[in-house]
């Protein structure tokens, strides 16, 4: 059991439930931020923990959004940050770029002023502040522990996805700078998982959409035999993988001043489609496919790989727990 108490940001986002989850079972004591009242009281009852407190913080993007937090609970001493805005709006500068960068700043200069008890913060950055989507199977440049990506504002501002490519990079950049030059109490380190994949915490959370970056593995099991098979692919990390990396992140000395990037391999479309296949055929009758993994570029994680220590949870059990998750759901659904 531990008496550490954790600030984790964005508390009902998938990664950030994964955490707030294991930390709980662990015997941390949680204090998440949300951004509504309804959500919040929903998730106290999920959670249904006495060891969590979810508080209401409507915008992160506002300068100070969190200093009643952090002066209501004094016995923070971690700060995960995880809350990300979403990526939902038209108006990519402003409802994008510019409110991620403000999320970490705020929260960062929230920290230093307000919790000067805060020892370790982690940030959660992404695979993403590497490589753009369209260059991370380059099997001629592998991505290493130190590489950042080069895109640009005026490449960004039109495109989503870019945009939170963009925005995550900037944002990563500025908390290390924070700490270099505002020399705050807390020790930094930032994890870069990969793409998420995984199941939900609750099986009431469970909706078609999905609420998370598992949607896209949900929408190829409606994939039809002559179908084409949507062109995707991305390094990936089980999500329960990225919550236990942030865990042990902030518990280990040699995590201190590291980005640390949490990924266990590349997957494409085909590839979650082939494993679909395996494991589920008599639920599903999906395209034929046939995956060339000497495709996928082999990365050099070494120096994350040593400090995490992590054994990953393979991508056949990811995908296994992910669609055994919906079909139960549907089979109650139907009950």
């Amino acid at each position: 059991m531990s008496s550490t108490t954790v600030l984790v940001t964005g508390a009902n986002g998938y990664i950030a439930q994964h955490l707030v989850q294991q930390l709980l079972l662990s015997g941390y004591k949680v204090i998440g931020t949300i951004r509504t009242k309804e959500k919040a009281e929903r998730y106290s009852k999920l959670f249904n923990n006495e060891n969590l407190t979810l508080e209401v913080v409507p915008k992160l993007e506002s300068k100070g959004a969190i200093d009643e937090v952090l002066k209501q609970h004094p016995d923070i001493t971690v700060v995960a940050h995880l809350a990300t805005p979403p990526t939902s709006g038209n108006d990519i500068e402003n409802e994008i770029i510019k409110p991620t960068v403000d999320f970490a700043k705020n929260v960062f200069a929230s920290i230093k002023t307000h919790a000067p008890q805060v020892t370790r913060v982690i940030y959660a950055s992404s695979i993403f502040v590497m490589e753009p989507p369209n260059k991370l199977f380059d099997t001629t440049h592998p991505l290493k522990d130190n590489t950042w990506h080069e895109l640009t504002f005026d490449q960004s501002k039109s495109d989503k996805m870019l945009a939170y490519c963009y925005s995550k990079r900037i944002a990563e950049e500025l908390v290390w700078e924070f700490v270099e030059t505002e020399n705050p109490n807390f020790k930094l380190s930032t994890i870069l998982p990969g793409g998420s994949y995984g199941p939900l915490v609750f099986d009431e959370d469970v909706t078609d959409p999905m609420p998370s970056s598992s949607n896209f593995l949900c929408q190829l099991v409606t994939l039809k035999k002559e179908d084409p098979i949507p062109q995707f692919g991305l390094p990936t990390t089980d999500v329960r993988d990225v919550a236990r990396a942030i865990i042990v992140a902030f518990n280990s000395g040699a995590a201190v001043g590291k980005r640390l990037v949490a990924v266990n391999g590349k997957s494409t479309s085909d590839l979650l489609v082939e494993l679909i296949s395996k494991y589920f055929p008599d639920k599903y009758d999906l395209p034929d496919v046939s995956v060339d993994v000497s495709q996928f570029a082999i990365d050099q994680f070494d120096k994350s790989n040593e400090v995490l220590g992590l054994k990953y949870i393979p991508l056949d059990r990811t995908v296994i727990d992910s669609v055994s998750q919906v079909l139960r759901v549907k089979e109650k659904g139907t009950s």
